[in-house]
């Protein structure tokens, strides 16, 4: 049980076909994007929290 023609066939599709190159790199690009943005929105949202804490809730509380 070797190596035969139509298995050797099947080996070098897997290794020499870029068919699932363009996912990987749209995957990458994905993450990438993910990773610079979590912390930006983490950060927006502590900005915005102080914000409301500092500015808008005591302008509420004595409307109320």
């Amino acid at each position: 049980m070797g190596i035969n023609s139509k298995n050797w066939t099947n080996i070098e599709k897997f290794v020499f076909e870029e068919d699932g190159q363009g996912m990987v790199e749209y995957a990458l690009i994905l993450a990438v994007v993910f990773l610079v943005a979590l912390p930006a929105v983490v950060l927006a949202g502590k900005a915005i929290t102080s914000i409301f804490i500092n500015k808008i809730a005591p302008v509420l509380f004595h409307v109320i």
